[in-house]
């Protein structure tokens, strides 16, 4: 059957406000019948392992938009994963709760609001969409979960996976820390993820609230949105992964209380980066307090890494209640496979208050205070030559790299990078050891041989005093650590010094220098052979 575009009503099949958080089990007593009803869904949830009784176990709204997602579509295509129809799905007003991942259909899907106040009241649930994620009875299908992700993410479909004019409006996603006081437990969620989104696709007056990562962007194409919100997130309200070669143009994006609001990452085997423009970029912190809305970070704009060229028309920015945000512009313009970007963040009028440090270079060092509240700037920064071009004279560099930090304080590792003679797997690289991710740390992937060769190398861009190293592992990984190291220094790379150092500690130990030197590279290597990987999940050095 050739591809076909059909309007499909998710109140044909019988979804409404009153069955937010119904089951098929409850909705269809008589086994069988569900499966009846949803035909289409059913053949899904075959080819993706599903049994009839888990079947039965699915949120009505799950099932109703499976359905209406592979409605009228071919067994072949079903059995490859592969959605080759064009549906385009309307979801009535209401409020429902989901429990397996949900993917686009390939027409696009729209509800009738995303305004989190309508249907309030009496009314609840009736003018208004927002659909919610069911952790506690969720049904995991494989993969990555993602509450909503794109039709054909995988690229198996050659330019079949490139999603082109495809929309989605009028939607607000909720992620389970709004029920849970942001208890993470021991999944990431996320809420949307646009892979290929590309010419003629539309994103308009969707929210995504309560996630880990609320926007998720990745592949090389032009993505196009009007006004997009994320509130309380706690890594970030967009993240752009792997998004070196992507073009994003969005007109309004706003959020409050998130870690950050713009978060620009390697991801998906792919380096970091973008080509990005805002329009108008409002971010807040520091909102009313509530056990479901905590200030989760001390928000920050934008952090930017690898190659990316971005261009904002307009910020405006608050930190509230005591927050103090790392900078308002994080950038870290390089890729570690490639080295330094010529990396450039252009921004507009800016208005703001509530952070101390205006713009930080992470590879570098460099940082430029605030030029105080309300007054208003615009800037060009370019990564060669860390220049930042302002009309502003109050945008001036504070100080140099390499600045000792209080006494007993380790040095800030945000201009480090770091390399090893092997690692396990992409999440588990030197940089993972010094870069202040959660759920990714350096691991070796062998036992250690302890002859020398299983160097980690360090590289703190300037020479400074070094008196102790803090070598962490990760709470799973208690055994992964050396019984001895043998550790040398250099200021060039070139010329190394044996230096002596005691061990204190197991899976948190600190390595004491004995002679207190200065340098720029640190190398170390275990000494003694041990049947357990060498694992980093924080590396910290300190100068006093």
């Amino acid at each position: 059957m050739p591809a076909q575009k059909r309007l499909i009503n998710l109140e044909d099949f019988g979804l409404d406000y009153t069955r937010g958080a119904q089951k098929l089990k409850d909705a269809f007593p008589t086994p069988g019948s569900e499966r009846t009803k949803f035909p289409d869904a059913w053949r899904y949830a075959q080819r993706i392992g599903l049994s009839a009784d888990t079947f039965r176990e699915l949120r009505y709204f799950t099932a109703s938009m499976w359905q209406g997602t592979w409605m009228h579509e071919g067994q072949s295509f079903i059995d490859n994963l592969f959605l080759n129809t064009f549906n385009r799905v309307i979801i009535p007003p209401g409020s429902y709760l989901g429990n397996a991942s949900h993917i686009f259909p390939r027409g696009g899907m729209e509800g009738p609001s995303s305004f989190v106040y309508a249907g309030q009241g009496g009314d609840q649930g009736q003018y208004a969409l927002e659909l919610k994620c069911d952790a506690t009875g969720w049904i995991n299908t494989g993969g990555e979960e993602l509450f909503f992700d794109s039709p054909n993410s995988s690229g198996a479909g050659g330019n079949h996976s490139y999603n082109e004019s495809i929309d989605v409006r009028n939607v607000r996603f909720i992620g389970p820390y709004r029920d849970s006081g942001f208890n993470p437990g021991t999944r990431k969620w996320n809420g949307v993820r646009f892979v290929r989104f590309g010419e003629n696709s539309w994103v308009n007056k969707v929210r995504a609230d309560f996630w880990d990562e609320a926007w998720i962007w990745y592949g090389g194409v032009p993505f196009t949105a009007g006004t997009m919100s994320a509130f309380w997130n706690r890594v970030a309200a967009a993240s752009l992964r792997g998004c070196s070669l992507a073009t994003i143009n969005i007109a309004t994006f706003s959020g409050d209380g998130n870690n950050r609001l713009v978060y620009a990452d390697e991801g998906y085997g792919t380096p970091a980066g973008c080509i990005l423009n805002i329009g108008l970029l409002k971010d807040e912190d520091g909102t009313t307090p509530a056990p479901s809305r905590p200030r989760i970070g001390n928000q920050i704009a934008m952090e930017l890494h690898g190659q990316y060229f971005v261009n904002v028309g307009v910020v405006a920015f608050s930190n509230q209640d005591g927050a103090n945000p790392e900078a308002m512009f994080n950038v870290k313009p390089t890729i570690p496979q490639f080295g330094p970007q010529g990396s450039v963040l252009k921004v507009g009028p800016i208005l703001g208050f509530g952070y101390s440090t205006f713009l930080k270079n992470r590879l570098t060092g460099s940082v430029w205070p605030s030029p105080g509240p309300y007054n208003g700037v615009a800037f060009e920064h370019y990564a060669k030559g860390d220049m930042l071009l302002s009309g502003s004279p109050d945008l001036a560099k504070a100080s140099a790299p390499g600045t000792p930090p209080p006494a007993g304080t380790p040095y800030p590792r945000t201009a480090w990078t770091a390399e090893a003679y092997k690692w396990a797997s992409e999440v588990e690289r030197p940089v993972h050891a010094i870069d202040n991710s959660a759920g990714r740390h350096y691991t070796n992937g062998e036992n250690q041989k302890g002859n020398g060769t299983e160097k980690f190398i360090l590289d703190m861009k300037v020479s400074q005093k070094v008196v102790r190293m803090r070598l962490q592992t990760r709470a799973d990984r208690t055994t992964d650590y050396a019984l001895g190291y043998t550790v040398r220094v250099s200021n060039d790379k070139v010329n190394w010094t044996t230096t002596p150092v005691t061990l204190s500690g197991t899976n948190d130990m600190m390595v004491t220098f004995t002679q207190g030197p200065s340098a720029r590279y640190i190398e170390f290597a275990p000494n003694k052979s041990k049947p357990n990987w060498l694992s980093i999940d924080q590396l910290d050095v300190y100068g006093s």
